[in-house]
C-alpha cells in the first residue's frame, strides 16, 4: 500500500515526531536542580553570560534558549543556572547533533518548580553554557537567553572588588567596559555586572580579560572567551 493510502491516524504520529526532534537534546536524567536553605559558593569568578528578562505578573513561561556555535556540533554541553543569593543552582547536560550549523535554539528546561524561578527579581539569575561535562567549568562560554532577555551581561564573583574592568584583547580598538555592582539583594554567588558593547554578539569568538581592583591594587586577571553562534 502506498503512503497516500494509509489512514490519517497512522501518518499523524510520525509527522508530529519529526517536528519534535531538536538538534539540542537534554541528556540529564533526572533534571538536576537544587534550592538550598543557605548559599553555597563555588569560587568561580565567571558565573554567567546571559540575557535575563524581568518577570511579569501572571507570566508562566520559563523559556530558555542559547546561542550555540556551529563548531560545537556533535558535542556535549553543560548549562549552569545560578541565583545571585547562591541558593538556587542547576547543572544539566545537553547533546548537540552532528548537523548543527550554529545559531539560537530553545533548550529544554523542565524545572519541577518553574513559578519559583519566574518570581526571581530582574538581575538575580544568570546562566553559563560551556562545552564539556558538568563536573567542572570553562572559561569559553556561549550566551544564554533567560526568559527572552535581550541585554547580554557578564556576571562575575569578584569578592566585592572596588572596581572591575573588561578589556577586549581580540579587539584592542574597543573601549574598556566599566563593570557595575550587582543590584541583587543577595550578592553572594555573583556581585558584579558587566554590560557588553553593541556588536559583541556578532563575533564568532570574543577574547576578554577581567581586571579587578581592590584598595587601589590590581587583582588577578581572568582571561575568557565569549562565543557567538557563527563560530
Amino acid at each position: 500500500m502506498s503512503a497516500k493510502g494509509l489512514p490519517f491516524f497512522i501518518l499523524l504520529p510520525f509527522a508530529a515526531l519529526a517536528q519534535e526532534v531538536s538538534p539540542v537534546a537534554l541528556t540529564s536524567q533526572p533534571f538536576d536542580e537544587i534550592w538550598r536553605p543557605a548559599a553555597e559558593i563555588s569560587g568561580a569568578v565567571v558565573v554567567g553570560f546571559a540575557a535575563a528578562a524581568a518577570p511579569f505578573a501572571g507570566e508562566s513561561d520559563l523559556s530558555v534558549s542559547a546561542m550555540i556555535p556551529g563548531d560545537w556540533r556533535g558535542t556535549d554541553l553543560c548549562l549552569r543556572v545560578t541565583s545571585a543569593d547562591g541558593r538556587y543552582e542547576s547543572r544539566n547536560s545537553y547533546h548537540v547533533s552532528e548537523d548543527w550549523q550554529g545559531g539560537a535554539i530553545p533548550l529544554p528546561y523542565p524545572s519541577p518548580d518553574p513559578a519559583r524561578l519566574i518570581d526571581l527579581p530582574p538581575g538575580e539569575v544568570t546562566a553559563a553554557l560551556w562545552q564539556g561535562d558538568c563536573d567542572g567549568s570553562s572559561l569559553e562560554i556561549a550566551l544564554v537567553r533567560w526568559r527572552g532577555g535581550t541585554e547580554p551581561l557578564l556576571m562575575l564573583n569578584t569578592s566585592r572588588a572596588d572596581e572591575t574592568f573588561l578589556l577586549f584583547t581580540s579587539h584592542p580598538d574597543w573601549p574598556e567596559v566599566t563593570c557595575l555592582p550587582s543590584a541583587a539583594a543577595g550578592r553572594i554567588a555573583f556581585d558584579t555586572v558587566c554590560p557588553l558593547p553593541v556588536g559583541a554578539l556578532e563575533q564568532p569568538k570574543l577574547d576578554v580579560v577581567v581586571i579587578p581592583f581592590r584598595g587601589g591594587e590590581m587583582g588577578r586577571e581572568i582571561a575568557l572567551t565569549l562565543r557567538g553562534p557563527a563560530g
